[in-house]
């Protein structure tokens, strides 16, 4: 078996010096990976393959002048050299992303931002080189899990134990994908946790009426006053942006944890970007990584539903089995 191009220049003199033709011609048979040069009486054309070496494809019969293995060689040469460079790359790139297979290490190695040995910031390299956006998405999704600071949700589940110590409630606001999320997670905490949850999403016909009569941007602290919300209950946001009444995003999130502040409820958020007037006064707030800016908003609403799941599974809170994991 040829290893090499040089060692398929080398065989390929050895059957030159016992071919029994002109001088520059081999004998008429396969010296490896798929050359066929010509002998005595034999004038085929070389056999083109494009996994051989262009230099030994394009001269023919006198493939084996001093010029061409010298290119020929050269070649090979410059090849192992880029190969060994390659592997450092993926070496440097294993040490930073560990969690990514060498098969995708390979595909992101000739990325110079990736591979510069003084480059120690926070960049995604599954944004590069993909071989399928589903590969990316999911590759995103644990480049984030990776960022999150875990002491944020130790603290996080410290304060919802004490909110169920003291008889509190636990109120979820969200608009949209995580009004969704806020009505699941009012199951799960109250299911699972042992806390009394509610979201005001739920109620449907007091929200709709609320918006119709009072307007969108009170609708969730009307709903809180109505409730009665006081210093020993909480509020948890989910959101992707954590409202801005600067952008007039999601300003009835705003005016809801003013009233939460105003009464001292406790305060957590799940959100995302730069976590907006949420992550500016709550109590302990979790924002999730922005690692591609064109998917913001799936990835912090579908982390939001990661998180809520670790807090309500945390065995500070956890005091009802879920149905699968206690059948045999």
């Amino acid at each position: 078996m040829v290893k090499s191009l040089a060692d398929m220049v080398a065989k390929a003199e050895s059957l030159i010096s016992h071919c029994p033709g002109r001088p520059g011609q081999a004998a008429t048979q396969n010296f490896g990976n798929g050359f066929r040069p010509n002998c005595v009486g034999s004038r085929r054309p070389l056999r083109r393959s494009r996994s051989d070496a262009p230099y030994l494809l394009e001269h023919g019969d006198d493939f084996l002048s001093t010029a061409t293995r010298t290119k020929i060689l050269a070649k090979e040469q410059e090849s192992q050299t880029i190969a060994v460079q390659r592997e450092q790359k993926v070496v440097l790139l294993d040490s930073r992303f560990p969690q990514i297979n060498r098969s995708f290490l390979l595909a992101i190695s000739n990325y110079p931002r990736l591979t510069d040995p003084t480059f120690a910031g926070s960049v995604s390299p599954y944004r590069h080189s993909m071989s399928s956006y589903s590969e990316k998405h999911l590759a995103e999704t644990v480049e984030i899990a990776q960022q999150i600071d875990s002491a944020v949700l130790e603290e996080m589940a410290d304060l919802l134990l004490a909110v169920r110590e003291r008889g509190g409630r636990l109120f979820f606001l969200g608009v949209g994908g995580s009004a969704a999320n806020a009505s699941h997670a009012v199951n799960d905490f109250r299911k699972i946790a042992g806390l009394e949850c509610y979201a005001p999403t739920d109620n449907v016909s007091e929200l709709t009426a609320r918006t119709n009569d009072e307007g969108w941007a009170s609708v969730f602290v009307e709903w809180l006053r109505g409730s009665r919300l006081n210093a020993k209950d909480a509020v948890m946001v989910f959101s992707v942006g954590g409202g801005s009444l600067e952008k007039n995003v999601s300003p009835n999130l705003v005016s809801a944890l003013q009233h939460a502040k105003e009464v001292k409820a406790s305060v957590l958020g799940i959100v995302g970007r730069d976590g907006g007037y949420t992550a500016t006064v709550a109590d302990a707030v979790c924002i999730v990584p922005t690692v591609n800016p064109q998917n913001v908003t799936p990835h912090s609403e579908a982390f939001q539903a990661v998180i809520w799941h670790l807090l309500v599974s945390h065995p500070k809170l956890k005091v009802q089995q879920t149905k699968w994991e206690s059948t045999r």
